[in-house]
């Protein structure tokens, strides 16, 4: 009988297709909203091991983004 062999598919995620946002507290009061413009992703899927799916995300820290510029200079 052959053997089946690993049965992986591999996706790229795309930046253009998502954002990376995040929130910044203010002591409770109020918060600021920032994103990381620039980051690349892959997601692999097993259908025989669906419990063995990954999804590895690289974010450039450079690339963080703030309305707020000196929220984005104290975050860098």
């Amino acid at each position: 009988m052959p053997s089946l062999g690993r049965v992986e598919e591999r996706y790229a995620i795309d930046q253009r297709f998502g954002e990376i946002e995040f929130p910044v507290d203010h002591i409770g009061l109020f918060s600021s909203h920032g994103e990381f413009r620039h980051w690349d992703g892959k997601l692999s899927l097993d259908p025989l091991k669906p419990e063995q799916t990954r999804v590895d995300v690289n974010v450039d820290a450079n690339s963080i983004a703030m309305a707020y510029e000196d929220g984005t200079a104290m975050l860098r």
